[in-house]
């Protein structure tokens, strides 16, 4: 009978571990789609908590969740066509997020000056994101594997 009890149990837990790891997948889709590729950065104020941590932030970046909503507003201003497609990958409170971000590059991220000619850019990378039990994203990493 304890076997039983102890089966149960662990097809509850995979259950409840299956239903998070759906749930913080499609807040992160949900996260990207609309951040950038939809363009609606007030998603991050939806979705990240108070105490979001970018570990990749911009230069002057706010933290917390508007710091991520000023991190897709510099985005989305500097590349004003970006596509990001992506893939995911979830264990627990990690997603892992495999992208290629395509689009023309405008605004130079360095002095904030536009271009005179815009400049096409593929990047990729891998980024990880970590989502607390409510299912909001609290801390960011990217890695990026370069320009093609």
């Amino acid at each position: 009978m304890a076997m039983l009890c102890g089966v149960l149990t662990t097809h509850a837990q995979m259950k409840n571990q299956n239903k998070m790891i759906k749930r913080n997948k499609e807040v992160i889709t949900e996260l990207i789609e609309q951040g950038l590729n939809d363009k609606n950065s007030e998603i991050a104020l939806k979705l990240a908590a108070k105490n979001f941590v970018d570990q990749d932030a911009f230069p002057n970046q706010p933290g917390g969740a508007e710091g991520l909503k000023f991190h897709f507003d510099k985005l989305n201003k500097a590349i004003p066509d970006l596509k990001v497609e992506f893939r995911l990958i979830a264990e627990g409170s990690t997603v892992v997020e495999e992208w290629t971000g395509t689009g023309n590059l405008v605004i130079d991220f360095q002095t904030g000056q536009p271009l005179e000619n815009p400049m096409p850019i593929t990047q990729n990378g891998i980024t990880v994101f970590e989502l607390n039990d409510a299912g909001l994203v609290v801390e960011r990493k990217t890695f990026q594997r370069g320009e093609q």
